[in-house]
């Protein structure tokens, strides 16, 4: 099975415009996580994956008729969960969403082939994300924060290889600068774009 991980990167409202029906026309299953859930009809979601405290520091809280529409909620950082996921980390602190999400879908072995986008990782402090305009944005550079420069491209390298190790394709669908060293996504996005 094969799926596709939104992140919340800058460009992803107009990604999601010219490419995500793309990926769903193809049987990708659609992954979103904390507020990237935003960027599709609900009923496009798969997975959706929030932080235990999402509904306290998240920005886009759905409403329960909203949640109907996901086929499944995930709260990745819960302990039964966090156990197996930690194991996969070089150093889990706080972890950081997007690593938990990978981390999950390495531990669960339900796809074979995973795709990303706007989760590539890059922290300016201003304009990280499609929704930075908004006065109630509560978005951080918390991988940043957690690991420094140098630890959290340690740990991207690191997942990386555990996804090579047990024979998942991994790639990038991003069309921007990416501090994931996956491999590009090329299929549709270059003739696309």
């Amino acid at each position: 099975m094969k799926c596709i991980l939104l992140g919340s990167a800058p460009y992803m409202k107009e990604w999601c415009q010219n490419h995500l029906m793309w990926f769903v026309e193809n049987d990708y299953k659609v992954i979103t996580f904390n507020n990237s859930w935003k960027l599709v009809e609900p009923k496009t979601i798969t997975e959706w994956h929030c932080s235990a405290n999402h509904d306290i520091v998240g920005t886009f809280i759905p409403t329960k008729e909203e949640q109907t529409h996901f086929q499944t909620i995930l709260h990745t950082c819960e302990m039964a969960k966090i156990q197996k996921i930690s194991d996969k980390y070089i150093n889990y602190r706080h972890g950081t969403m997007f690593l938990n999400v990978m981390y999950y879908i390495l531990v669960e072995k339900v796809y074979s082939d995973v795709v990303v986008v706007g989760c590539d990782m890059i922290y300016t402090k201003q304009g990280d994300t499609f929704y930075s305009d908004l006065e109630e944005n509560r978005a951080r550079n918390d991988p940043v924060n957690t690991y420094g420069e140098e630890g959290l491209n340690k740990e991207l390298e690191h997942c990386k290889k555990q996804f090579n190790e047990h024979k998942i394709k991994l790639s990038n669908a991003s069309t921007a600068e990416s501090r994931l060293t996956f491999d590009r996504f090329t299929t549709h996005i270059e003739s696309n774009t």
